[in-house]
């Protein structure tokens, strides 16, 4: 990875879904490393080891879910950036991400 390059966390407890996304964002792979973990629990492994720059997570997941996950990233990496994804959406899980995501 160069030092342009920035990092970006794929959260996903469903492999088939972690690999879709990572293969579709690989055909940029120069600009960026990917990283892909199964569970809320990695994800802030990765991060307590590695500064990353974007962390792309779904919302459904056990253990940590990821309206959770996005709270540990604002209070202990406040200049990571954020993407939660769903195929649950609703109006009251995205106010809920929204009110997660204020510091």
């Amino acid at each position: 990875m160069s030092d342009e390059s920035k990092r970006v966390l794929i959260v996903d407890d469903e492999d088939d879904l972690t690999w879709s996304i990572s293969k579709h964002l690989a055909k940029d792979r120069g600009q960026y490393e990917l990283i892909c973990v199964n569970s809320g629990k990695k994800a802030l492994d990765v991060l307590s080891q590695l500064p990353v720059d974007l962390v792309i997570s779904d919302i459904r997941m056990p253990e940590i879910s990821g309206l959770d996950l996005l709270v540990k990233i604002k209070d202990y990496y406040p200049t990571t950036k954020v993407i939660i994804m769903t195929a649950y959406g609703s109006s009251e899980i995205h106010e809920e991400a929204n009110k997660r995501s204020q510091p």
